[in-house]
């Protein structure tokens, strides 16, 4: 996990270069000004624009992908993020959804909080 802000001036150090393109691309967009829905970034990575009221976190589950990466960026407003580092135990999740790459759990083990 990497934890920064686009307008760091060392967000990008350490990163791939694919993600530290799409990063220096997000600095040239009106992020406030962008619609809701999916927008593409380039020919292998989109971003989808979404917004949310707050709930409490024991109402939602935790996703897992295992062909794509989430990178969240918080355009406005404050988020708290739950997540683990560890290997997740896959017996804890539910059926894995190809066509839309994610598996839902509950509960998250070693978890840790990330305020955004």
């Amino acid at each position: 996990m990497i934890i920064s802000a686009l307008n760091n001036p060392n967000f990008k150090v350490g990163l791939p270069k694919v993600i530290a393109d799409i990063c220096d691309h997000l600095n040239t967009l009106d992020l406030e000004a962008l619609e809701n829905g999916r927008h593409d970034l380039s020919e292998q990575v989109y971003m989808n624009v979404m917004e949310f009221d707050t709930v409490e976190a024991d109402s939602k589950q935790a996703e897992l992908h295992h062909k794509y990466l989430d990178i969240q960026l918080l355009i406005r407003g404050e988020e708290n993020v739950e997540v683990s580092a560890t290997y997740p135990n896959l017996s804890l999740y539910d059926e894995y959804r190809d066509a839309d790459d994610y598996q839902l759990t509950p509960q998250i083990e070693d978890k840790s909080t990330v305020t955004l």
